[in-house]
Protein backbone atom coordinates (compact mmCIF):
# COMPACT_ATOMS: atom_id res chain seq x y z
CA UNK A 1 0.00 0.00 0.00
CA UNK A 2 2.79 2.46 0.81
CA UNK A 3 4.40 1.93 -2.57
CA UNK A 4 1.11 2.86 -4.22
CA UNK A 5 0.77 5.96 -2.03
CA UNK A 6 4.33 7.04 -2.80
CA UNK A 7 3.99 6.29 -6.51
CA UNK A 8 0.73 8.15 -7.08
CA UNK A 9 1.68 11.11 -4.88
CA UNK A 10 4.90 11.46 -6.90
CA UNK A 11 2.82 11.37 -10.09
CA UNK A 12 0.62 14.11 -8.66
CA UNK A 13 3.70 16.19 -7.87
CA UNK A 14 4.67 16.06 -11.55
CA UNK A 15 1.16 16.64 -12.89
CA UNK A 16 -0.45 19.90 -13.96
CA UNK A 17 -2.09 20.88 -10.67
CA UNK A 18 -2.01 24.16 -8.78
CA UNK A 19 0.85 24.92 -6.39
CA UNK A 20 -1.18 24.37 -3.21
CA UNK A 21 -2.23 20.85 -4.20
CA UNK A 22 1.30 20.12 -5.44
CA UNK A 23 2.67 21.00 -1.99
CA UNK A 24 0.04 18.74 -0.40
CA UNK A 25 1.10 15.88 -2.69
CA UNK A 26 4.75 16.44 -1.71
CA UNK A 27 3.79 16.22 1.99
CA UNK A 28 1.98 12.92 1.34
CA UNK A 29 4.99 11.52 -0.54
CA UNK A 30 7.50 12.64 2.10
CA UNK A 31 5.39 11.27 4.96
CA UNK A 32 4.83 7.94 3.22
CA UNK A 33 8.57 7.57 2.57
CA UNK A 34 9.30 8.34 6.23
CA UNK A 35 6.78 5.70 7.33
CA UNK A 36 8.29 3.17 4.92
CA UNK A 37 11.74 3.88 6.40
CA UNK A 38 10.41 3.32 9.94
CA UNK A 39 8.74 0.04 8.91
CA UNK A 40 11.96 -1.19 7.30
CA UNK A 41 13.92 -0.31 10.45
CA UNK A 42 11.46 -2.19 12.65
CA UNK A 43 11.66 -5.23 10.35
CA UNK A 44 15.47 -5.10 10.38
CA UNK A 45 15.71 -4.87 14.18
CA UNK A 46 13.24 -7.76 14.45
CA UNK A 47 15.37 -9.88 12.11
CA UNK A 48 18.51 -9.01 14.06
CA UNK A 49 16.96 -9.87 17.43
CA UNK A 50 15.80 -13.21 16.03
CA UNK A 51 19.08 -13.99 14.31
CA UNK A 52 17.47 -13.87 10.89
CA UNK A 53 19.42 -11.01 9.31
CA UNK A 54 21.41 -12.60 6.49
CA UNK A 55 24.53 -11.32 4.77
CA UNK A 56 24.56 -11.69 0.98
CA UNK A 57 28.09 -11.69 -0.40
CA UNK A 58 28.82 -10.42 -3.88
CA UNK A 59 31.58 -8.57 -5.70
CA UNK A 60 31.18 -4.82 -6.15
CA UNK A 61 33.10 -1.57 -6.44
CA UNK A 62 33.32 0.13 -3.04
CA UNK A 63 34.39 3.31 -4.80
CA UNK A 64 31.28 3.37 -7.02
CA UNK A 65 29.03 2.52 -4.07
CA UNK A 66 30.31 5.29 -1.80
CA UNK A 67 30.43 7.82 -4.64
CA UNK A 68 26.73 7.16 -5.27
CA UNK A 69 25.94 7.58 -1.56
CA UNK A 70 27.84 10.87 -1.42
CA UNK A 71 26.00 12.17 -4.49
CA UNK A 72 22.68 11.52 -2.76
CA UNK A 73 23.58 13.10 0.58
CA UNK A 74 25.45 16.06 -0.90
CA UNK A 75 22.06 17.52 -1.82
CA UNK A 76 20.93 17.57 1.82
CA UNK A 77 24.30 18.88 2.97
CA UNK A 78 24.24 21.67 0.41
CA UNK A 79 20.72 22.65 1.47
CA UNK A 80 22.09 23.38 4.97
CA UNK A 81 25.26 25.02 3.62
CA UNK A 82 27.29 22.27 5.28
CA UNK A 83 30.85 21.74 4.10
CA UNK A 84 30.88 18.07 3.07
CA UNK A 85 34.34 16.60 2.46
CA UNK A 86 34.69 13.12 0.93
CA UNK A 87 38.15 11.56 0.79
CA UNK A 88 39.06 8.18 -0.73
CA UNK A 89 42.36 6.35 -0.34
CA UNK A 90 43.96 5.90 -3.81
CA UNK A 91 44.97 2.35 -2.75
CA UNK A 92 41.30 1.31 -2.53
CA UNK A 93 40.86 -2.07 -4.30
CA UNK A 94 38.78 -1.93 -7.47
CA UNK A 95 36.50 -4.84 -6.50
CA UNK A 96 35.78 -6.34 -3.07
CA UNK A 97 33.49 -9.10 -1.81
CA UNK A 98 30.92 -8.25 0.87
CA UNK A 99 27.26 -7.25 1.32
CA UNK A 100 26.99 -3.98 -0.61
CA UNK A 101 23.39 -3.30 0.47
CA UNK A 102 24.22 -3.55 4.19
CA UNK A 103 27.38 -1.44 3.84
CA UNK A 104 25.32 1.18 2.02
CA UNK A 105 22.72 1.04 4.80
CA UNK A 106 25.34 1.69 7.49
CA UNK A 107 27.12 4.54 5.70
CA UNK A 108 23.84 6.16 4.66
CA UNK A 109 22.51 6.10 8.21
CA UNK A 110 25.69 7.58 9.66
CA UNK A 111 25.80 10.33 7.02
CA UNK A 112 22.10 11.07 7.51
CA UNK A 113 22.65 11.49 11.25
CA UNK A 114 25.71 13.67 10.69
CA UNK A 115 23.74 16.02 8.46
CA UNK A 116 20.71 15.98 10.78
CA UNK A 117 22.69 16.94 13.89
CA UNK A 118 25.01 19.46 12.23
CA UNK A 119 23.83 23.05 12.08
CA UNK A 120 24.05 25.29 9.04
CA UNK A 121 27.56 26.13 7.86
CA UNK A 122 28.96 23.18 9.80
CA UNK A 123 31.37 20.53 8.52
CA UNK A 124 31.22 16.81 7.77
CA UNK A 125 34.18 14.65 6.79
CA UNK A 126 33.70 11.20 5.23
CA UNK A 127 36.97 9.33 4.84
CA UNK A 128 37.80 5.87 3.49
CA UNK A 129 41.30 4.63 4.29
CA UNK A 130 43.10 1.37 3.41
CA UNK A 131 44.96 0.24 6.54
CA UNK A 132 46.52 -2.97 5.20
CA UNK A 133 46.33 -4.78 1.88
CA UNK A 134 47.79 -7.78 0.08
CA UNK A 135 46.82 -9.70 -3.05
CA UNK A 136 43.78 -11.30 -1.45
CA UNK A 137 42.62 -9.17 1.51
CA UNK A 138 42.21 -5.55 2.53
CA UNK A 139 41.45 -3.90 5.87
CA UNK A 140 39.54 -0.68 5.26
CA UNK A 141 38.56 2.03 7.74
CA UNK A 142 35.45 4.16 7.33
CA UNK A 143 35.04 7.35 9.37
CA UNK A 144 32.35 10.03 9.42
CA UNK A 145 33.10 13.11 11.47
CA UNK A 146 30.82 16.10 12.02
CA UNK A 147 30.83 19.43 13.84
CA UNK A 148 27.35 18.86 15.25
CA UNK A 149 25.82 18.93 18.73
CA UNK A 150 27.98 16.10 20.13
CA UNK A 151 27.17 13.83 23.07
CA UNK A 152 28.10 13.40 26.72
CA UNK A 153 29.79 10.27 28.11
CA UNK A 154 26.46 9.13 29.55
CA UNK A 155 24.68 9.57 26.23
CA UNK A 156 27.36 7.56 24.45
CA UNK A 157 26.53 4.55 26.64
CA UNK A 158 23.00 4.18 25.23
CA UNK A 159 23.05 5.38 21.63
CA UNK A 160 23.47 1.88 20.18
CA UNK A 161 20.52 0.48 22.14
CA UNK A 162 17.29 -0.06 20.14
CA UNK A 163 14.70 2.73 20.48
CA UNK A 164 17.25 4.88 22.35
CA UNK A 165 18.42 8.38 21.52
CA UNK A 166 20.85 10.67 23.28
CA UNK A 167 18.04 12.30 25.26
CA UNK A 168 14.27 12.69 25.15
CA UNK A 169 14.51 16.04 23.40
CA UNK A 170 16.28 14.57 20.37
CA UNK A 171 13.21 12.81 18.98
CA UNK A 172 11.07 15.91 19.47
CA UNK A 173 13.54 18.27 17.78
CA UNK A 174 15.12 16.08 15.12
CA UNK A 175 12.72 13.14 14.74
CA UNK A 176 13.67 9.49 14.32
CA UNK A 177 12.94 6.26 16.16
CA UNK A 178 16.31 5.53 17.74
CA UNK A 179 16.67 2.36 15.65
CA UNK A 180 19.18 3.49 13.01
CA UNK A 181 22.37 3.33 15.09
CA UNK A 182 21.30 0.06 16.73
CA UNK A 183 20.81 -1.52 13.31
CA UNK A 184 24.14 -0.15 12.04
CA UNK A 185 25.94 -1.47 15.12
CA UNK A 186 24.50 -4.96 14.63
CA UNK A 187 25.16 -5.01 10.87
CA UNK A 188 28.83 -4.09 11.39
CA UNK A 189 29.01 -6.73 14.15
CA UNK A 190 27.60 -9.37 11.77
CA UNK A 191 30.25 -8.29 9.24
CA UNK A 192 32.90 -9.01 11.88
CA UNK A 193 33.69 -5.61 13.37
CA UNK A 194 32.36 -2.87 15.66
CA UNK A 195 31.30 0.75 15.27
CA UNK A 196 33.13 3.08 17.64
CA UNK A 197 32.46 6.72 18.42
CA UNK A 198 34.34 9.71 19.79
CA UNK A 199 32.26 12.69 20.84
CA UNK A 200 32.10 15.69 23.12
CA UNK A 201 29.05 17.79 23.81
CA UNK A 202 29.06 20.83 21.55
CA UNK A 203 32.13 19.64 19.61
CA UNK A 204 30.68 17.12 17.19
CA UNK A 205 31.03 13.34 16.84
CA UNK A 206 33.12 10.85 14.89
CA UNK A 207 31.77 7.40 14.08
CA UNK A 208 34.24 4.92 12.62
CA UNK A 209 34.62 1.20 11.92
CA UNK A 210 37.08 -1.12 10.18
CA UNK A 211 36.11 -4.04 7.94
CA UNK A 212 38.12 -6.87 6.39
CA UNK A 213 37.35 -7.62 2.75
CA UNK A 214 38.30 -10.27 0.25
CA UNK A 215 39.66 -8.67 -2.92
CA UNK A 216 38.27 -9.71 -6.29
CA UNK A 217 40.95 -9.50 -8.97
CA UNK A 218 39.99 -7.76 -12.21
CA UNK A 219 41.59 -6.41 -15.36
CA UNK A 220 41.39 -2.89 -13.91
CA UNK A 221 43.47 -3.66 -10.84
CA UNK A 222 46.62 -2.42 -12.53
CA UNK A 223 45.06 0.89 -13.55
CA UNK A 224 46.36 3.68 -11.34
CA UNK A 225 43.55 5.73 -9.84
CA UNK A 226 44.29 9.32 -8.91
CA UNK A 227 43.45 10.41 -5.40
CA UNK A 228 39.87 11.61 -5.16
CA UNK A 229 38.95 14.22 -2.63
CA UNK A 230 36.31 16.86 -3.00
CA UNK A 231 34.27 19.19 -0.87
CA UNK A 232 30.93 20.93 -1.16
CA UNK A 233 31.48 24.35 0.34
CA UNK A 234 31.94 28.04 -0.28
CA UNK A 235 35.52 28.19 -1.49
CA UNK A 236 35.58 31.98 -1.27
CA UNK A 237 35.28 31.75 2.51
CA UNK A 238 36.93 28.46 3.39
CA UNK A 239 39.74 28.29 5.91
CA UNK A 240 40.61 24.66 5.08
CA UNK A 241 42.68 23.66 2.06
CA UNK A 242 42.29 20.21 0.53
CA UNK A 243 45.67 19.11 -0.68
CA UNK A 244 47.01 15.61 -0.99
Amino acid sequence: PLNAIIGFSDILCESNIDNENKENAKIISKSAKSLLHIINDVLDISKIENGKLEVELSEFSLFDLTEHIVELFSINANAKNIKFVYSVDPKLPHLIISDSMRIQQVISNLLSNAIKFTSEYGKIYFKIEVLTQDNENAKIKFSIKDSGIGMTAEQLKIIFNPFSQADSGISRKFGGTGLGLAICFDIVKILGSEIKVNSEIGSGSEFFFTLDFKIQKSLEDDIKRSHISFAICDLSNDEDFLKE
